[in-house]
């Protein structure tokens, strides 16, 4: 599953990095820069420690 949801969001971003729309292509291109620059770590902790507790909010 996390593979397929994986695929998809690389999908989209390929799309918008590509895409001839100007604001879509910033967006895409902030996210991707963004994404390559925080440690994969960090990624990880968020998605084990955070995200769950987002339920009791």
């Amino acid at each position: 599953m996390a593979a397929v949801i994986t695929f998809c969001l690389g999908f989209m971003m390929m799309a918008g990095r590509i895409s001839g729309n100007r604001i879509l292509n910033a967006i895409a291109t902030a996210l991707v820069e963004f994404t390559r620059g925080v440690p994969t770590l960090l990624f990880i902790y968020f998605f084990f420690l955070v995200v769950p507790q987002g339920n009791s909010l």
